[in-house]
């Protein structure tokens, strides 16, 4: 997650470090950090990829009582 962090420091635009660092935490069961850094993802790149790391997040934050 450091490695995410540092390259989102370096390129805050960067919506692919955002999808990866939300993939990392749902690996460690941070539901709450992990949308919001889908939800960054998809605020700076709406047609990408982000919203297909949303929509399989998903099932696990609907699971969590998380909003989707």
């Amino acid at each position: 997650i450091a490695c995410y962090d540092r390259a989102i420091a370096a390129n805050p635009r960067y919506a692919s470090a955002y999808i990866n660092r939300g993939n990392a935490l749902m690996e460690l069961q941070d539901l709450d950090a992990a949308l919001a850094s889908y939800e960054q993802a998809i605020a700076l790149d709406p047609q990408g990829p982000a919203g297909q790391a949303l929509e399989q997040a998903g099932p696990a934050l609907h699971g969590s009582g998380g909003a989707v």
